[in-house]
């Protein structure tokens, strides 16, 4: 491999300097260019191509140091931002790009710049002034200013992710497979993915390029662009993870071997953990990182940066990574003019120093476990608040049943499909920030249409907002069931009660221990089919009450709005009085609920009146 890749460690991390004729020759071409468009790409946000080439190779516009390209955007109310530039070979052509979601309409002036082999900056071009006539809405996800322990768009509308790990294409089309991915869970009430760039999917950087130079990768990027774009079509808003753990581990998934920073293949690095520490190292990370923000910050579907997968499986220890959150975050802080959300994620909840860090804006954990979620996140929920993370969004980023799956596998009934429902309500109902994202997306969601999972999230959360509330503001409360083998979990805020009652059988491990008893357990190819005994006239109290109706604050006494819900569709449900929404009375600061009768699961939203 450090044949392949070149002569020397110098030619690897700098591209061959420019001489003064090159340098003389590349000032005339900055004074000379000519910027075409904009164009209105994707969701609504703008590119501009120079139309004019620039003298060089690749490896030098990759580099900041010997092509540093930019544009300055000034529009209305004074709103200005720094776009930098990058060069791409797509479909469209070898040229220098700007790409800028604009946060107002009106009149915008762009001022480009350059700075070449480090000299002063030069016009880049004539100065240029543009027309917006309309805006993107929902252009940027927030922490959310009501409370921080949730995501709100930039104009205040809450945002809660619903959705999955869609991380790399299953095939040889991967735009195929996101097209019939997304489609599939934009339709179900999704709104959310977690993507990597890995070495075999979106990565831009590998042993095949070499370090700095992202020339022969530039198919992936155009790819990554596509993604992007049907995922603003479809509302779906985007977690980009920009380094796998197998890329710096001899280990779990080891990749290290083929790594271009390895020393075996002529990069800087004796062992992985050098990656955070060596000065090599991280200038040429900063560089993928610029070029990486100064592509795809612009676009409205991207929910965050995530800086890690499950860095648990390197070498590198949580005291190296602090440092390290902090430099790449000035990188971000340079070329991201949108200031989108930062995070990053370990095996299960990783370092509580690190998540103070208001380098990383959320708390992540991973997931992989056979528990009853009930009784699960409410035990993260509660060492979340043991190590102090109390006013941050948590976000389950990864959820499976097991560690492995084959969907092949003759099954006698998909519990897998329950762990994934549960984890859709589970976490929200600790306090989380979004449901929990299943893993299996390739092998489990897809080809077993598990899809429709999705619907009943969605619904009841559509419902919520469309009441005028938000998960925001509550609080897990304490309930009490009574009435049959079942458990509620509720969430109590300034002016309402949110509920999920759920069967105990209603559970991945319940169910397995059921067909167990009911067959034996020795024929997983014969089709079994769970009896679910109906739950009528079940019982649910919430104590320790305060609801206020909007005139008088903190009220233990009055009447109340209850709507019940089907968990697993989304659909409203009458109770025994054959009506969909009811009253009742709270007495006390306490609450006491009948509970249509069900299956599986239910719930509810009760508002004071």
């Amino acid at each position: 491999m450090a044949g392949l890749l070149g002569t020397g460690l110098a030619e690897l991390c700098t591209a061959a300097p420019m001489n003064a004729a090159d340098l003389n020759l590349a000032r005339e071409a900055a004074a000379a260019a000519r910027w075409e468009g904009p164009r209105v790409r994707g969701g609504g946000w703008l590119e501009w191509r120079l139309a004019t080439p620039m003298p060089g190779t690749p490896a030098q516009f990759f580099d900041p140091a010997h092509y540093d390209l930019s544009c300055e955007f000034s529009g209305p109310q004074g709103r200005s931002l720094h776009v930098t530039a990058f060069w791409s070979r797509d479909p469209l052509g070898s040229q220098w790009v700007l790409r800028l979601l604009p946060p107002l309409a009106g009149r915008w002036r762009a001022a480009p710049r350059a700075r070449i082999g480090g000299g002063e900056a030069v016009a880049l071009g004539a100065s240029f002034e543009f027309d917006v006539s309309s805006v993107v809405a929902h252009q940027r996800i927030v922490i959310d200013p009501q409370d921080p322990r949730y995501f709100a768009f930039d104009d205040g509308t809450p945002f809660v992710p619903v959705g999955l790990n869609v991380c790399w294409g299953a095939g040889p089309q991967p735009l195929a497979d996101y097209r019939r991915w997304f489609t599939r869970l934009a339709e179900n009430g999704g709104n959310f993915a977690r993507l990597w760039m890995a070495s075999w999917s979106f990565g831009i950087e590998w042993k095949d390029t070499g370090l700095g130079d992202y020339a022969v990768r530039m198919d992936r990027a155009a790819q990554l662009d596509a993604v992007f774009e049907l995922a603003e079509s479809l509302g779906i808003r985007i977690m980009l993870c920009l380094v796998n753990h197998g890329a710096f581990t001899e280990k779990n998934d080891a990749e290290w071997q083929d790594n271009p920073y390895n020393q075996a293949n002529g990069g800087p690095l004796a062992a992985p953990e050098g990656f955070v520490t060596d000065e090599r190292a991280q200038a040429l990370f900063e560089r993928r990182v610029r070029y990486i923000a100064a592509r795809w910050a612009h676009s409205p579907a991207l929910h965050s940066w995530e800086w890690w997968n499950e860095v648990t499986w390197t070498p590198i220890d949580a005291a190296q990574l602090r440092p390290w959150f902090t430099r790449m975050s000035r990188v971000l802080d340079a070329h991201d003019p949108y200031r989108r959300l930062r995070s990053t994620s370990w095996a299960d909840r990783g370092d509580a120093a690190s998540w103070k860090m208001p380098a990383l804006d959320y708390a992540q954990q991973h997931d992989y476990t056979s528990r009853d979620l009930m009784l699960h996140y409410a035990g993260a929920a509660r060492e979340w608040r043991d190590d102090g993370i109390t006013s941050k969004p948590l976000v389950a980023s990864e959820l499976g049943l097991e560690t492995t799956h084959d969907a092949k596998a003759p099954r006698p009934f998909n519990w897998d499909a329950v762990h994934l429902h549960n984890g859709l309500w589970a976490p929200l109902f600790h306090g989380f920030a979004a449901t929990a994202l299943y893993w299996w997306w390739d092998h489990l969601v897809d080809p077993l249409n598990v899809w429709p999972a999705y619907r009943g999230i969605t619904r009841y959360l559509q419902a919520l907002h469309d009441s005028g509330l938000r998960l925001a503001g509550h609080r897990p409360h304490a309930a009490e069931f009574a009435g049959g083998e079942a458990h509620a979990l509720a969430l109590a805020g300034p002016t309402s009660v949110l509920l999920w009652v759920r069967a105990d059988l209603h559970d991945a491990s319940a169910l397995r221990e059921a067909w167990q008893e009911a067959t034996g357990g020795t024929d997983p190819a014969r089709p079994w089919q769970p009896d679910y005994p109906a739950i009528v006239d079940g019982r649910v109290r919430v104590q320790g009450l305060a609801l206020a109706d909007g005139r008088v604050n903190g009220r233990v006494n009055g009447r109340v709005r209850v709507r019940w819900f089907d968990a697993g569709s989304g659909e409203a449900l009458a109770t025994a009085a054959g009506l969909a929404t009811t009253e009742t009375t709270l007495r006390d600061g306490a609450l006491d609920l009948t509970c249509p009768s069900f299956g599986r699961d239910v719930a509810a939203i009760v508002q004071a009146l």
